[in-house]
């Protein structure tokens, strides 16, 4: 079912190359590729990719478009949260690559900071988007917009 929507949407592509709406579809096609665990790493890796890619495609075309930021955003914290799994897979005495895989999708997770910035900009009072951005900013040590989160949040839901 995917593989027949993401060739049509690829077809539709190459007549109509300004249409926003056409790669943000693509975007979130390749998204649940990314994540799909019947499909290989390589395959889940070019998913992943081929989501960024769309995704900032569709922000080139229509810069005010919440969704596209939003799962853009959530595309790199799900990236780290696979590493986080795989992390806390491994054995107590393997400390060296749980560091190392830790930091890595600390990473993923300042990668995906801007975007969801971005998006609680345009969507103030989007609960999704804060909490997400009060875990990166727990996890990277950014008490100054942990603190400033938070606040935003416990005005939201007094």
């Amino acid at each position: 079912m995917l593989d027949k929507a993401l060739n049509n949407l690829l077809t539709y592509i190459t007549t109509d190359t300004l249409n926003f709406s056409v790669y943000f579809a693509l975007g979130t096609i390749y998204d649940r590729m990314a994540n799909d665990s019947t499909l290989s790493d390589t395959n889940k890796l070019q998913a992943f990719n081929d989501a960024i890619t769309a995704y900032t495609k569709t922000l080139s075309l229509n810069p005010d478009h919440f969704d596209a930021y939003y799962n853009l955003g959530a595309l790199y914290v799900n990236k780290a949260a696979i590493i986080d799994l795989e992390a806390n897979k491994l054995p107590l005495e393997e400390t060296t690559l749980f560091d190392k895989l830790k930091m890595e999708a600390n990473s993923y997770l300042i990668q995906a900071a801007p975007y969801l910035e971005k998006a609680i900009q345009m969507q103030p009072n989007d609960l999704n988007t804060l909490q997400t951005l009060r875990q990166i900013y727990s996890r990277t040590k950014q008490t100054e917009k942990l603190k400033e989160v938070n606040e935003k949040i416990n005005a939201i839901t007094r």
